[in-house]
Formats: C-alpha cells, sequence, structure tokens
C-alpha cells in the first residue's frame, strides 16, 4: 500500500483520514483541492490539474484525498489501494457544518458558511456522484478497495493499521536456516546450484496463496501444493525477483514485510541443489497473471487460496507422491514461521 487515493463524498472525513494514513505510514499527502484552488478562489485548468496528477502519480509513493471526476480514473488507474468512504449523506452534511470556520489543510481559505450549491451536491452525492466513481472502479476490479459505511469503519482500520505497522517495525525475529537431504532418490552427484526466491503470500483477511501444479515429467505423476516463487535472475537483488515472481505465477503486488529465512534442500533426480530463500509479503492488489506458456500448458498452474489449517491438510495430503514428500518437508516449517510472524 503505497500508492493511495481517497474518494467519497464531502464531510465523511476523508482529509483527516488522510493525514492519519500519511503519519501512520510515513507517505507524502496531497489534497486534490489545494491543487486545483488557488488562494483567491480561482482555480488551474482542467489541462493543469491532469498535469498536476501525472507528476505525483509517476512517483513511487502518494496519497491523493479528493473526488474530481475529471481525474479519478487517471488516478484509480495508478493507485495501488482505493478508500471509498461511503457514508450516509446525513452524517456527511453533518461533517461539512462541523468545520464551518475551521481552518483545514486540504483548502486554502476557511469556509465562512455552507454554500448553497455544495449542499445541494453533497444531497445529491449518492444518486449522481456515486453511481458513476462505481461504475470507474467496475472497470477495475482487480484494485484493492476498502470501503468504509461509517466512522466506526474508520476508527477500526486506523487501530489495526498503527498495530499491523509497529508490528511490522519491531519484528525481530531469526532467520531459519534450514538444510535438508533428498530421501526419495539416491544422491549421485550434484552439477548445479540455483539461487530461488519464494514468498509465504497472505492477505489482510488471513488468507494465504499458494500455486497448485499438475506435473508428469521426470519426478512422476503429481498434483502439488508450493509456494510461488522461482529462479533469481543473474544480477537481480532477491526481493525484486520475489516480486516479479510473484506478479507472474499469481498476479499479486505485495509489500515485502521481512525475510523468512533460507531452506537448502536437493533434488537428486536431477542433480540440483536449491537455495531457496523465502520471504512474507501481504497482498496489496491483484492483477492479470504473466504465467509462461510451460507454465500454462505442462504445469497447468493456478491458484490456490487457503486458511492456514487448509493449507497444512493440503501440503500433507499432497506429500503421498516422492516429489510432494520432499516439498512438504521443505515448505511446511517455513509456513509454520511465517504464521508465528504475523500473530507476533
Amino acid at each position: 500500500m503505497k500508492q493511495i487515493i481517497i474518494i467519497g463524498c464531502p464531510g465523511s472525513g476523508k482529509t483527516y483520514f488522510a493525514k492519519q494514513l500519511s503519519e501512520i505510514l510515513q507517505i507524502e499527502l496531497f489534497h486534490m483541492d489545494n491543487i486545483y484552488w488557488k488562494k483567491d478562489k480561482t482555480h488551474i485548468s482542467r489541462g493543469e490539474l491532469i498535469s498536476a496528477v501525472d507528476r505525483i502519480i509517476s512517483q513511487s509513493e502518494w496519497i491523493l484525498d479528493g473526488n474530481y471526476i475529471s481525474t479519478i480514473e487517471q488516478r484509480i488507474k495508478g493507485a495501488d489501494t482505493i478508500f471509498l468512504f461511503d457514508y450516509t449523506t446525513k452524517d456527511c452534511l453533518e461533517g461539512v457544518k462541523s468545520r464551518i470556520g475551521v481552518k483545514r489543510d486540504d483548502i486554502p481559505w476557511i469556509e465562512t458558511k455552507l454554500d448553497p450549491d455544495f449542499q445541494k451536491w453533497i444531497m445529491d452525492f449518492r444518486k449522481d456522484t456515486l453511481p458513476e466513481i462505481e461504475k470507474i472502479l467496475e472497470r477495475y476490479k482487480y484494485k484493492k478497495v476498502i470501503r468504509f459505511v461509517c466512522r466506526e469503519d474508520k476508527e477500526k482500520y486506523l487501530m489495526k493499521l498503527k498495530k499491523n505497522v509497529n508490528k511490522n517495525i519491531t519484528i525481530h525475529t531469526t532467520e531459519l536456516n534450514i538444510e535438508l537431504q533428498d530421501d526419495q532418490w539416491q544422491m549421485e552427484y550434484i552439477d548445479h546450484n540455483r539461487n530461488i526466491a519464494r514468498a509465504i503470500v497472505y492477505d489482510e483477511d488471513g488468507n494465504f496463496y499458494f500455486v497448485r501444479a499438475e506435473r508428469n515429467d521426470d519426478f512422476g505423476q503429481a498434483t502439488i501444493i508450493e509456494t510461488a516463487g522461482g529462479g533469481v535472475e543473474e544480477g537481480e537483488e532477491l526481493q525484486d525477483a520475489i516480486k516479479r515472481e510473484l506478479k507472474e505465477e499469481l498476479g499479486v503486488k505485495v509489500d515485502v514485510i521481512c525475510k523468512i529465512g533460507v531452506v537448502s534442500d536437493y533434488y537428486n533426480l536431477i542433480h540440483r541443489h536449491n537455495i531457496n530463500n523465502y520471504f512474507l509479503c501481504k497482498v496489496e492488489s491483484f492483477g492479470e497473471k504473466e504465467l509462461t506458456e510451460d507454465e500454462r500448458n505442462n504445469f497447468h498452474l493456478s491458484t490456490l487460496k487457503l486458511s492456514y489449517e487448509e493449507a497444512i491438510r493440503e501440503y500433507e495430503y499432497r506429500s503421498n507422491t516422492r516429489l510432494g514428500k520432499l516439498i512438504a518437508n521443505r515448505e511446511l516449517p517455513v509456513l509454520h514461521r511465517a504464521k508465528e510472524i504475523i500473530d507476533i
């Protein structure tokens, strides 16, 4: 969650939420009203507004607070997370009235009265503007949308976020360092080492994401569960490698929480030594997968979304083959450690 837009009816508390979110995540906040309006209550042109938004969303991290239908699709397209405030009209009108005469960060003047046209726009928001926003969001279903329908939703979210951010900052766990032997095939010789990046991927609801493959090759016929990941390319950093692999195999954009550790294992049948670098990654948003032809047609790669308990059972069930047993031996200790970190 690094490229964020906050939209919804005026008076719902978007600006206050945006400020708190900016402080928690340490990401720069931009207010659409401050971009559009000048102190003398004149404004920039639509073209200037689009250019200003372009400059912001080209950055790696940003929070944009405000509606402005003319640029909303532009911002949704560039965002990884969308917060939609879907409060009742009554709550929004009360919120707008409460800020009259109060100096605010999001506009360059102090409102002294409630403008009748603005009041009407708020009253018609759910009928006119919200359906337009929903229609645009429909085209970006793969984006992460967090909807608040009352102030309690917002407060609960912020409390949970603060807890998670503090947890991520204070994670100090000994990295796993495991070396496993291949107990399924006899070793003759090892002729190459493979550096691999893998991830335990989870979302804020406690679901875990794996790949399912159907193999029929030198290892025999087997349906397996495995973490997403793959070989690290020459000159590639491990975190860059895992982000690339997760985008390819799961179609997911993630926040890398920490490194879990390294599991070294052997595939004697193909004379290979694997150095598996495991990371704990949290889902930010889903998009299109970028599977290779081999992954689609030969391995029939698909995504498994499982609870922790379901994942354990699936690994145990799929260890009924020789390859499945090697994979379970390698991955179950990592999954256990990942759950420990998440539960801290």
